[in-house]
């Protein structure tokens, strides 16, 4: 079992990397840039202390955070893909860069006021993710989920892009609250809009439903 989600950790890794560059040029997207003002401008409701950039990509989210008058050094750029950190932390090179992936943080639990997760949940274990995330966000921590289309088109490219993300599966925004609320986060936005969005913003609570 553990060799082989190694071993698809290692492919996704490869498609990751090969791609570092396309990624990055979708951080430069005015249009893109645009959707992540707008949701962070609706649904942020910490504006300071240590954010997770989980799945960070070409960091369009810590730029966006960045705007918004967050310090570069209380944010944590984190991605398994040694790339797409490198060309991440071109633009904000006081931001602390994290190899790794979301479902094994390399972080101090009950650390973290905040954590992002922009298009980037289907290629992570939800289960595992959602565990870290409780682990590692502080009670009262914010966390944020987003996608810039609707579940059923993001499965459908995966699946025709296939390779190693063709079963790359964005759960429902159902599924994801009811596994978040089990954790003890409270619900406070969750939408799955074809073509327009799919978000999840939840506040880390007291309490752990076994």
């Amino acid at each position: 079992m553990g060799a082989n989600i190694s071993k698809q950790n290692d492919e996704i890794l490869r498609f990751f990397d090969e791609k570092a560059f396309f990624w990055a040029e979708k951080a430069r997207d005015p249009q893109r840039r645009e959707f992540v003002r707008e949701i962070l401008g609706r649904f942020l409701k910490i504006d300071a202390g240590i954010a997770l950039d989980i799945g960070c990509g070409g960091g369009i989210v810590s730029q966006v955070l960045v705007e918004r008058g967050w310090k570069q050094e209380e944010i944590i750029m984190i991605d398994p893909s040694f790339k797409l950190v490198s060309i991440a932390k071109e633009k904000l090179s006081s931001c602390f860069g994290l190899v790794a992936f979301g479902e094994k943080l390399p972080i101090k639990s009950e650390r973290a006021n905040l954590a992002i997760i922009f298009n980037a949940l289907p290629h992570m274990q939800i289960d595992a993710v959602l565990n870290e995330l409780r682990r590692t966000l502080k009670v009262g921590g914010q966390l944020l989920i987003f996608h810039d289309n609707g579940s059923e088109q993001i499965n459908e490219i995966h699946r025709n892009i296939g390779g190693p993300i063709k079963e790359h599966i964005l759960p429902s925004v159902e599924i994801v609250a009811r596994k978040l609320d089990k954790l003890g986060f409270r619900i406070y936005y969750a939408s799955d809009k074809p073509h327009r969005h799919y978000i999840i913003s939840a506040i880390k609570g007291d309490y752990f439903d076994t």
